[in-house]
């Protein structure tokens, strides 16, 4: 899908669709790597990097794929979307 607003449409379809504990996982594993790219000012980690190096740990194949590298960052940069963080939420990450 070309259309970044209807990929991510779609990947909160399919994240709702998750059983809880594994929606849960994932989320906490997003957040995580969202927050590490908003500090690539200091730690050199954006989210292309991030999204190359977790992306065959999160679909299990023996190395990154353009695709694959695509989804995950995605997932990343629209973390805040795709799990419906509020804005409180969002300036308490940013403060820590």
């Amino acid at each position: 899908e070309k259309d970044e607003r209807r990929r991510v449409e779609k990947y909160f379809t399919f994240i709702q669709s998750l059983p809880k504990i594994n929606r849960s996982t994932l989320e906490a594993l997003l957040q995580h790597l969202y927050r590490i790219q908003q500090c690539s000012h200091l730690n050199q980690m954006q989210s292309e990097k991030l999204a190359s190096v977790f992306s065959s740990c999160l679909f299990q194949t023996r190395g990154p794929t353009p695709q694959e590298i695509s989804v995950v960052l995605d997932l990343i940069n629209n973390y805040i979307t795709l799990f419906n963080v509020n804005e409180d939420q969002v300036q308490q990450m940013e403060r820590e």
